[in-house]
């Protein structure tokens, strides 16, 4: 277990750290991490130093393709053990694993970087396996539900510290229906790190690979995972942009002045949507999903969808105010055509990543927060929630969703 944790640690670090968008700071977690595995390391190679030193001394007994067959007969008969070693050193077995673990990412979900990451952590895997040995923490056999996701996985928030510990839940969001639909919810059979303003890897808050590293200290991923939901993209930064969506808010959404059109990007007042893509998309997110697919073999991977916040290919954006007072902006195309994207983006990530794309958009379709009956928030909305988090899915909302969800994936 803590092997796992050192390889998937250093690989969401460098991970973060080669992205082009750069120079962002890494959480102070996985800095630590990158200590804790340095350290590693240096034990692990000095540890492999005197290791291949008593090897060179045992040579003369080692069989090799180039020895006779009488040769390696004779020396299978003076050590009949090792045919079995495997067996009877486990620490030797796991060495294969990261290698099969990252031999099926392919190079143009990876890129060059990507290859050179895989490289040096089937290295780190190696030597870390080296001075494992009998002592290794045993594998956990995994939690039946792992919830991976950004604010409309947690919805809530808390509006008087805004502290993002990823301990909040809203008490009617759609993964805490879930687990209750499931049998799950209140017990050690669940894992929920879901926390707002997560993001694939952009930050400055928790990233994909941040919160699956924490379930997976939590005992998340095994043989008797069923199932791993995972919402991300919307909080993140695409194309040219240094700005993600909700930055985006007072400059361009609320902007009735100068409006949140297709030239908003270029003005720098709204992210930059022409980025989105469904190959960067699986490349950002591929190093947490081959991690989670390796070690828990039997779950099902969905990669849920956003509710329809507006109508597909409209421009115009509403909130409703107390249920009263509606704020209309009729010149919100880039807000749309940014959510647009997306839904596309997801649909198209999900399958080069080989896992299920839930769609939570047509789901939800017609009920929107310009519609007479919308399942999201506005601000103090008596008909969605007085408390709820604007933008964000309503009770009703949630519960259409944390059904669709169980009936498809939770039986």
């Amino acid at each position: 277990m803590r092997q796992r944790q050192i390889i998937l640690g250093w690989v969401v670090g460098h991970h973060q750290r080669g992205r082009d968008s750069g120079g962002r700071e890494l959480h102070g977690r996985t800095r630590a991490d990158h200590r804790r595995t340095r350290a590693h390391h240096r034990g692990a190679r000095s540890a492999a130093r005197h290791h291949g030193g008593a090897r060179s001394a045992a040579g003369r007994t080692r069989t090799g393709p180039g020895r006779s067959p009488a040769r390696r007969a004779e020396a299978r008969a003076a050590d009949p053990g090792g045919a079995q070693a495997g067996a009877a050193h486990p620490g030797r077995a796991r060495i294969r694993t990261p290698r099969r673990l990252l031999s099926g990412l392919d190079s143009q979900v990876l890129g060059n970087g990507g290859r050179w990451v895989c490289a040096t952590v089937v290295a780190l895997a190696a030597s870390l396996t080296a001075v494992g040995g009998a002592g290794a923490d045993p594998a956990p056999a995994g939690k039946e539900l792992v919830v991976l996701g950004d604010s409309f996985s947690a919805n809530e928030w808390d509006h008087f510290t805004g502290h993002d510990d990823c301990n909040l839940h809203g008490r009617t969001a759609w993964p805490v229906q879930l687990a209750k639909l499931m049998g799950v919810y209140g017990t050690d059979n669940v894992s929920d790190p879901s926390c707002p303003g997560a993001s694939i890897d952009s930050g400055p808050g928790w990233t994909l690979g941040q919160e699956a590293q924490r379930a997976d200290k939590e005992g998340a991923f095994g043989p008797d995972t069923k199932l791993v939901t995972l919402q991300f993209g919307m909080n993140d930064k695409w194309g040219s942009s240094d700005q993600n969506l909700w930055n985006s808010l007072k400059p361009c959404v609320f902007n009735l002045e100068l409006g949140c059109d297709e030239d908003s990007v270029g003005q720098g007042r709204m992210t930059d949507y022409n980025g989105v893509s469904g190959a960067l998309m699986a490349k950002r997110m591929s190093n947490a999903v081959t991690y989670i697919k390796y070690y828990a073999p039997n779950a099902r991977i969905v990669l849920v969808g956003y509710q329809e916040l507006f109508a597909p290919g409209s421009s115009t954006i509403c909130l409703s105010i107390g249920g009263v007072v509606p704020f209309i902006n009729p010149r919100g195309r880039a807000v749309v055509e940014y959510l647009d994207r997306i839904d596309q983006a997801q649909r198209e990530a999900a399958q080069l990543l080989g896992i299920d794309f839930f769609d939570t958009r047509a789901l939800t379709a017609g009920h929107g927060l310009c519609s007479s009956q919308p399942w999201l928030n506005g601000v103090a909305d008596p008909r969605t929630g007085i408390d709820g988090l604007p933008f964000h899915p309503s009770a009703q909302g949630d519960t259409v969703v944390a059904n669709a969800v169980y009936d498809r994936y939770g039986h």
